[in-house]
């Protein structure tokens, strides 16, 4: 990844990751399951399927591709999930948190990443982000 080593954060599911911005992954995190778990919606366990294929546009820490394969390793569920993210630092960190967790690499079989450096949109074209590293989300 470069530069000095992210640190390490434990999470309520027992997964470690990295983040590249102070607190941000527990606070990322509390999102991710709310929109796992929100009663009107979201993506409850129901909607699981064994082979489904999920595209994380925007996979920042990767929490959301994280869950997914959570989820779906604990049903014993074939998943594949494509993360795009455009920022090389932050998809760095999304990378090392997948192949630390084991969705990435010879470990990953029936669950697996695909992490892709770009972004993905409607057009092909270039953008321009703003990375606060410290800040951003």
């Amino acid at each position: 990844m470069g530069g000095p080593a992210l640190p390490k954060v434990l999470l309520p599911n027992n997964m470690t990751v990295r983040e590249d911005s102070p607190g941000i992954a527990k606070i990322a995190y509390s999102q991710v399951v709310d929109y796992f778990e929100h009663p009107d919606g979201g993506f409850p366990a129901s909607r699981f399927r064994d082979g489904m294929v999920v595209f994380d546009a925007g996979m920042n820490l990767g929490l959301f591709s994280l869950e997914c394969l959570r989820r779906a390793k604990e049903k014993g569920m074939a998943c594949t999930v494509f993360g795009f993210e455009p920022i090389p630092a932050t998809y760095a960190c999304a990378k090392a948190n997948l192949t630390d967790n084991g969705f990435i690499g010879d470990g990953a079989t029936k669950q697996r990443s695909v992490p892709i450096n770009a972004g993905c949109g409607e057009t092909a074209g270039r953008v321009t982000f703003t990375h606060l590293p410290g800040w951003s989300m």
